[in-house]
């Protein structure tokens, strides 16, 4: 058994939850089904708004993330957003009503 990715929610503030995920290049082909289910995670859950980061120039991560019905809010990336200085641009999914 060989562990190939991860990911999950987190509580920022009530109404407000962080998201994050570390895929190997092994989920290739699993990726429809993992969007499948973590599509139908995030239209399940109530939570008003789930953001996302995604590294300045990881295409696949920017394809994932507006797969699963997020926006990006950051036009020009977030400088320097992690520990090794990297650049970042937020996303979010937010629930009206």
């Amino acid at each position: 058994l060989r562990i190939v990715g991860c990911g999950g929610m987190h509580l920022l503030w009530q109404g407000r939850w962080g998201t994050w995920a570390f895929l190997e290049p092994e989920t290739g082909p699993y990726m429809l089904r993992i969007a499948r289910f973590v599509r139908m995670v995030l239209e399940c859950y109530p939570v008003p708004r789930v953001e996302a980061q995604v590294l300045v120039g990881f295409e696949q991560g920017l394809k994932f993330v507006k797969v699963l019905g997020f926006v990006q809010e950051t036009p020009e990336p977030m400088r320097k957003w992690t520990p090794e200085g990297q650049d970042v641009y937020q996303f979010a999914r937010v629930k009206e009503g």
